[in-house]
C-alpha cells in the first residue's frame, strides 16, 4: 500500500518519456505530446501536491541526515530520495520513518494543515534545549556556569526523562585524520582462549 492509495488528493501527471535520438519510441509518449504544449509538463510536476513532510518533521526533531540514516539502517542517499515530499512511499517506509523520529503516524502526511501538534513541538523544543545544555557542560571552563547547566539537564530530565541520553551539539570542528574517533574512548572486552 502507497500513500496515493489511502484516497488523498493528488493531481495527476502524465508519464515523461524522453525520446531517444529525437524519436519517440512506438507505444510510448512524452508529456508534451500528451498534453500538447512541451512547458505543461514541467509547470505539471512543479505544482504536484506533496505527499508527506518527511523532511520537515526530521528537521523539526533537530535529527541531521546522517543520524536518520544510522537511525533506519540505510545510507544517507536512500534519507534524502525518500525526503522528497512529492515521492509516493509505501507504508512500510513510513512506519520506518515513525519508529526512527518517534512521532506519530499522522504527523508526517502533508494533507495537515495545521503545524505539528503540540506534543510533538515540545518534544523537539525540549530536546534542543537539552543538546544546549550538554555543550554547555562540555565547553563551560566557569565550575559555576557547569554547576547550573548540571541543575538545568536534572530539571529537564524530570520533565522529559528519554533525554537523558542526548548528546552535545557538535563542535564545528572536524576531527582529523591523525586524531583518534570516538571509538577509540570505548571499552572493549578481549577474550583469549
Amino acid at each position: 500500500m502507497r500513500v496515493s492509495d489511502l484516497g488523498l488528493p493528488t493531481t495527476a501527471v502524465a508519464p515523461v518519456v524522453t525520446p531517444v535520438n529525437g524519436k519517440t519510441c512506438p507505444g510510448q509518449t512524452t508529456a508534451a505530446a500528451t498534453s500538447g504544449h512541451a512547458g505543461e509538463s514541467s509547470q505539471a510536476v512543479q505544482k504536484q501536491r506533496p505527499l508527506h513532510r518527511l523532511a520537515q518533521v526530521r528537521m523539526r526533531q533537530g535529527v541531521s541526515l546522517r543520524t536518520m540514516a544510522r537511525r533506519m539502517k540505510v545510507d544517507v542517499r536512500t534519507v534524502r530520495e525518500e525526503e522528497d515530499p512529492t515521492r509516493d512511499l509505501p507504508l512500510s517506509v513510513l512506519y520506518r520513518w515513525q519508529k526512527a523520529l518517534q512521532v506519530p503516524l499522522i504527523e508526517l502526511f502533508s494533507d495537515i494543515e495545521e503545524p505539528l501538534s503540540a506534543p510533538v513541538l515540545k518534544r523537539a523544543r525540549l530536546l534542543r534545549m537539552m543538546k544546549t545544555i550538554r555543550a554547555i557542560q562540555l565547553r563551560a571552563k566557569q565550575p559555576v556556569i557547569r554547576q547550573l547547566a548540571e541543575l538545568l539537564a536534572e530539571q529537564l530530565l524530570e520533565i522529559m526523562p528519554e533525554l537523558a541520553d542526548v548528546n552535545p551539539w557538535p563542535s564545528g570542528r572536524r576531527r582529523r585524520t591523525s586524531e583518534p574517533g570516538p571509538t577509540s574512548d570505548r571499552v572493549f572486552k578481549l577474550r583469549f582462549r
